[in-house]
């Protein structure tokens, strides 16, 4: 993964600090290189909203427009409930071509991070958490 500016460090993140090395990331190349490669069409998008809400008669515009901030409520879907669905369901890579890095930085909260059901994904989004952080303060 050279190619995209991963490398070990040596150093370790406390959580996976029996395994392997964390990678460093640049996250800035990392994003273009997702925005650029893996472009999400229209009807991609609507699938996972439709995804999310399979069980429920909410339409993938109504959660669209929750996510977007635009909306406070589709039925019982908060912003934050559609992002957690979101971060439990459906890998990083699709994540960020869904949502602007600064909304997700205003979502990934330590609150939000915390009712995340698995731990591992709240270890995983910790991460991210600190690393975007890091991005957006260098870039800022």
């Amino acid at each position: 993964m050279a190619f995209l500016g991963v490398r070990g460090t040596g150093t370790q993140h406390p959580a996976t600090s029996n395994q392997h090395p964390a990678p460093t990331f640049s996250f800035r190349l990392l994003l273009l290189f997702s925005y650029s490669v893996f472009m999400m069409n229209g009807n991609e998008k609507i699938k996972i909203f439709e995804q999310l809400s399979w069980d429920y008669n909410i339409s993938p515009g109504e959660l669209e427009a929750v996510l977007k901030g635009e909306k406070k409520r589709a039925g019982h879907f908060t912003r934050e409930i559609i992002f957690i669905r979101l971060l439990e369901t459906y890998p990083w890579f699709t994540i960020i071509q869904l949502m602007e890095v600064t909304d997700i930085m205003e979502l990934l909260t330590d609150k939000l991070i915390s009712h995340l059901r698995s731990p591992s994904l709240r270890i995983k989004y910790e991460f991210i958490r600190e690393r975007l952080s890091q991005v957006i303060q260098a870039s800022g």
